[in-house]
């Protein structure tokens, strides 16, 4: 909405840190899953899916930290992500998508078994 809009655009909200009267808002979504785009573009979708799936398959022993996201995408893209990650998640300024990488997506294409599924306790 405009609110959310207005609160990416402006600055106002770290999306890793937000603080807890903001965990919840709606701009920690929309650049949480714009943050993960530029993951996809930056890695490629091979190694993304192939992240979400082991990320997914983790025992619940295993953090949830953004700090754990990231070694495991680092791992399996072999690339260094510490700049795509503190510019899309830890500043408080949403870095521009260069217009051409927007547009080199490709449609969503699943891996072609399902996606491990987490173990609950």
């Amino acid at each position: 909405g405009i609110v959310a809009t207005a609160l990416i655009q402006d600055g106002t909200l770290k999306i890793g840190d937000p603080g807890p009267a903001d965990i919840f808002a709606s701009p920690v979504y929309y650049r949480g899953a714009m943050a993960l785009h530029a993951l996809r573009l930056e890695i490629g979708d091979t190694d993304f899916f192939a992240l979400i799936e082991q990320w997914a398959a983790q025992p619940n022993s295993v953090r949830v930290t953004t700090r754990n996201f990231t070694a495991l995408a680092e791992q399996v893209s072999g690339e260094q992500l510490d700049t795509l990650i503190r510019d899309w998640v830890k500043t408080t300024t949403k870095p521009a998508l260069a217009e051409a990488l927007a547009e080199a997506t490709s449609p969503a294409t699943p891996p072609e078994r399902p996606l491990a599924t987490p173990h609950v306790h």
